[in-house]
């Protein structure tokens, strides 16, 4: 399901967003807040009654918006119409997905039907729908126009809530570059060294895959940008600060990283990692606690998290762990791995500068 979910072709994303485009506002609003009522019910064992609001977004600089352009947004994040699929870029990606589809087979993970191929290559000539709604009238289409080219203000999801917030432009770019100012987590470099950078993360893999007993890491092929920076609005915070977020989709080790949690997250413990809020409840339930509770904030939490000593703790739990057998890959070229797939990934920031990310961690 994930690689069908990645590809994002037309024939598999229709009906889900039809879905999404024919709930109303009120709808939205209604279900959003029936389900944080029931949650804050269970949790504190009475009824709660929370505020209500009928906005689905947040105006920062109380910019100035139309009625149209206010009720696209209370349509909310999860209202999305389907832009046109170049058919060569459709045809790219069931490419990449028979080849994902092969890989598995080969790993005896999936069983492929013998025509899958020709269906696919079917499906890479059809033209299936043309992204039309109609929940987006036309004026509603000319109001998302009117926003999307607005150069004074940016639209970003809040963070911790299902909410667009608007800012203005030079205010959020500031708040970007506030946070790459930083010379112990991000460096600045004055050009695009993919390149260099794909022959060094080349050679790393093919050194992991060198071994016959060795657990087989993907090549990489095709072509690579750097990633995307770009932050969330903490609303719930003062200052309204921002949570960065590197997209490293189109990076060079996206795949391979991908493969590298997969092999550690076995070995990590998890006696002290909880899942959601009610298991919290429960555990406190449970245990009847004495004495005080409190919580801790972290400032910055990902991006002071230290490289080196997160990477040797790992590398503690995965090779000398009390149950699980080590993984078929030299220590040494995980440790390799997992510093250069941390350190060395290029990502660009809004305004079209290229950095990398020195120390701590960015989601």
């Amino acid at each position: 399901m994930e690689l069908f979910h990645n590809c994002n072709f037309a024939s598999h994303l229709c009906d889900e967003i039809e879905r999404a485009l024919h709930h109303s506002l009120s709808m939205h609003a209604n279900a959003t807040e029936s389900r944080v009522q029931k949650k804050l019910s269970r949790l504190y064992k009475g009824k709660m009654l929370i505020p209500k609001s009928t906005d689905g977004f947040l105006n920062l600089p109380n910019y100035p918006l139309s009625d149209l352009q206010k009720e696209f947004l209370n349509l909310g994040l999860k209202c999305n119409y389907m832009p046109h699929l170049k058919k060569t870029k459709k045809t790219a990606e069931l490419e990449l997905l028979y080849r994902n589809l092969c890989e598995l087979h080969k790993k005896c993970k999936i069983d492929i039907n013998p025509g899958v191929k020709e269906l696919l290559q079917a499906e890479s000539t059809k033209h299936r729908a043309d992204g039309r709604s109609s929940l987006l009238t036309a004026e509603l289409r000319k109001a998302v126009k009117q926003l999307r080219e607005n150069n004074d203000i940016v639209i970003r999801r809040a963070e911790k809530s299902d909410l667009f917030d608007i800012l203005n432009r030079s205010e959020y770019i500031d708040k970007v570059v506030s946070l790459l100012q930083d010379p112990s987590k991000f460096l600045r470099v004055k050009k695009n060294r993919i390149e260099e950078i794909q022959k060094k993360f080349t050679k790393s893999i093919e050194n992991a895959n060198a071994s016959r007993d060795s657990l087989k890491f993907s090549p990489l092929q095709g072509h690579y940008e750097p990633g995307y920076f770009y932050g969330n609005v903490k609303t719930h915070k003062p200052e309204h600060k921002l949570r960065p977020i590197i997209s490293q989709i189109p990076t060079l080790t996206y795949q391979v990283a991908k493969q590298l949690n997969g092999l550690i997250t076995p070995y990590i413990p998890t006696i002290h990692a909880l899942r959601s809020t009610d298991e919290f409840v429960d555990l406190l339930r449970n245990s009847n606690p004495q004495g005080i509770l409190a919580s801790l904030y972290v400032e910055s939490l990902f991006t002071n998290v230290p490289v080196e000593d997160t990477i040797k703790i790992i590398l503690q739990n995965v090779f000398n762990h009390d149950s699980l057998p080590p993984p078929k890959i030299p220590r040494l070229t995980l440790e390799y791995m997992l510093r250069t797939f941390t350190k060395e990934v290029l990502f660009r920031c809004p305004l079209g500068n290229i950095y990398f990310q020195t120390d701590g961690v960015v989601p």
